[in-house]
């Protein structure tokens, strides 16, 4: 088991490519299932679900907090929990860290992460 924690954005063009390395990618290889919440910075105000079953990935909306019953964010970041045989948590930190935001990016703010390039599947609850 491996818990994944960073409390900025991923970006959705890096994550993507992490996951087009197809079964080899750390994110598919000897992963068996993974699930948590995670944010993607081109939707600035969503909670996402990672659900994820081998190499099957599904994110789905969870929460914006622009829902007008919404008091506090859902999650703040990535909090994603990885489960498989022979997993690898310093690769998998190393390679997901790489798809987080870097400075100048975390630094453009909400309004420049919208314009970021996002690949990803989107599925609303």
């Amino acid at each position: 088991t491996f818990r994944y924690q960073n409390l900025r954005p991923f970006h959705p063009g890096r994550l993507a490519a992490l996951f087009d390395a197809g079964p080899d990618s750390p994110v598919g290889a000897n992963v068996v299932r993974a699930v948590g919440f995670c944010q993607l910075a081109s939707r600035p105000h969503t909670v996402v679900l990672w659900d994820q079953c081998a190499t099957a990935l599904q994110f789905t909306a969870m929460h914006t907090d622009t829902d007008a019953c919404a008091e506090e964010s859902l999650a703040f970041g990535q909090d994603i929990a990885f489960f498989g045989v022979d997993l690898d948590p310093a690769r998998l930190q190393d390679v997901l860290d790489a798809c987080i935001l870097d400075d100048d990016e975390f630094l453009a703010g909400p309004a420049g992460w919208t314009a970021l390039p996002d690949p990803l599947p989107r599925r609303e609850t």
